[in-house]
């Protein structure tokens, strides 16, 4: 079976190599390479032309150039539509994956038939001193399957990562569903996520390591701008809008909860951003109304978020004032 390793490249100059190598280290043997050049600038390309001509290999290798920098979403997006594996990784270029990760993830499809989406645990190594490394281990039991309703509700409860890397997912369902990347925005990994969890019909959970997410201290989680904001505002409006209104109900304290934690999310993201107050104040005035949303009337929210996001909110309007 034909795997499509999906790559975007844009200024990861200094952590390409380690990439490539953790790719062609693979155990796996039938690989497709998708390299997507999203006009990086600095030598990342040359980078990958030494490596590839210093290190032979069987696997089907596809660069594809964009013109100009469109962005991860648009990269991931242009992988897909030339990709011809039967299942799709997609592997971020300052991340590696362990020497049998392609291979563990293969092995998970056979445990049932009509797979979607194989789910494994992801190690983090933090190169930022200066940010606690979160814990995201899968909750779930190894061999777990989930079909329909379970996977949109284990996602809510956050037993699983709202990522696009470290899942091993079926090309022809991506497409049938429309399972693309809203292109311009960062933070598009969770609204992709929610997406896919509203629509897969089958995922399996892998608790073994198949993916090293590196935390570096120029990432773009590390340093928040106003695209930072806005794009996040934008992925709790699609959410939204993508929720079925049957669920108002049915879900609704899970959706709720789920919602509501990335607002506190936002809100402690606000604390720290130094820019200007007026965008500040607009922002989050745009987040408050989001959250005048018909799904969160009469839903009886837990004190601890009452309590955070008002003390939030304090500490936010002193800094405004400051």
């Amino acid at each position: 079976m034909n795997i499509s390793i999906i790559i975007p490249v844009y200024n990861v100059s200094q952590y390409i190599e380690r990439c490539l190598l953790s790719v062609w280290e693979q155990s796996y043997n039938h690989l497709e390479i998708i390299i997507v050049d999203d006009a990086s600038p600095d030598d990342s390309m040359d980078k990958i032309k030494n490596f590839l001509n210093q290190h032979p290999t069987s696997h089907k290798i596809k660069i594809i150039t964009h013109p100009f920098n469109k962005g991860p979403s648009a990269s991931r997006n242009t992988g897909i539509k030339n990709a011809t594996g039967k299942y799709l990784f997609f592997l971020d270029s300052d991340d590696s994956i362990p020497k049998d990760s392609i291979q563990s993830l293969v092995e998970y499809l056979a445990y049932s038939p009509d797979i979607d989406m194989v789910i494994s645990n992801t190690q983090i190594i933090n190169l930022n001193k200066k940010i606690k490394t979160p814990s995201i281990k899968l909750s779930l039991k190894n061999n777990t399957i989930l079909e329909c309703d379970e996977i949109i509700n284990s996602f809510l409860k956050k037993e699983w990562y709202d990522t696009a890397y470290n899942k091993l997912i079926k090309k022809d369902f991506l497409l049938e569903k429309n399972g693309w990347f809203l292109e311009g925005i960062v933070h598009e990994d969770t609204l992709w996520a929610f997406y896919i969890a509203y629509k897969t019909n089958k995922v399996i959970i892998s608790n073994k390591l198949t993916y090293n997410y590196f935390i570096h201290p120029n990432s773009i989680t590390s340093n928040k701008g106003e695209k930072n904001f806005n794009s996040l505002a934008i992925v709790i409006e699609k959410i939204l809008s993508i929720i079925p209104k049957k669920d108002y109900n049915e879900k609704k304290d899970l959706l709720c909860t789920y919602l509501t934690s990335l607002k506190i999310y936002f809100l402690k993201s606000l604390i720290s951003y130094n820019g200007n107050i007026a965008f500040k104040k607009d922002v989050r005035k745009r987040i408050n109304n989001l959250y005048s949303h018909p799904l969160f009337m009469n839903w009886k929210r837990p004190f601890s978020f009452l309590l955070k996001e008002e003390l939030l909110n304090i500490i936010i309007n002193l800094n405004i004032k400051k």
